[in-house]
């Protein structure tokens, strides 16, 4: 009686175990490595884009923006530029699933003039570079 008392536990142990594997292999497989993206409200503003992240682990993801906007407008009006954002995020429950924080850094070179909402804006030219960074927490 003792050996199939052992013996069913065995089974039994070997059962569960290996339906949690077979249930993590299965939802591993559905978890995306990749993310592609696009900014709408930029493309209103005519500046093309494009975005990308990738999966580095568990539970940190590796995002990288493209903004280029080489357009001119009537009566030498412009807002010529081209931008990189990297952004490193860590998520607190999964990649991809839940609440993260991150940090980025952006460098850019921009041509603007004749656009703006002030007088001073509309009646000066901008010529040059930028660079920036912030920290970041977000939920998707």
């Amino acid at each position: 009686m003792k050996l199939k008392g052992s013996v069913l536990v065995g089974v039994l142990s070997l059962f569960f175990s290996l339906s949690l594997n077979a249930q993590e292999l299965f939802y591993e497989s559905l978890s995306p490595h990749f993310a592609g993206k696009v900014n709408l409200l930029s493309y209103a503003a005519t500046t093309l884009n494009i975005g990308g992240e990738m999966k580095l682990s568990e539970r940190s993801s590796l995002d990288l923006s493209l903004l280029y906007n080489p357009w001119s407008f009537q009566d030498n009006k412009k807002m010529k530029h081209v931008l990189i954002q990297p952004e490193a995020r860590y998520w607190f429950c999964e990649t991809f699933y839940g609440s993260f924080v991150g940090v980025h850094v952006h460098y850019g070179k921009y041509n603007v003039g004749g656009i703006g909402m002030t007088d001073y804006m509309k009646e000066h030219h901008f010529d040059g570079w930028l660079v920036g960074g912030g920290v970041l927490y977000g939920y998707h």
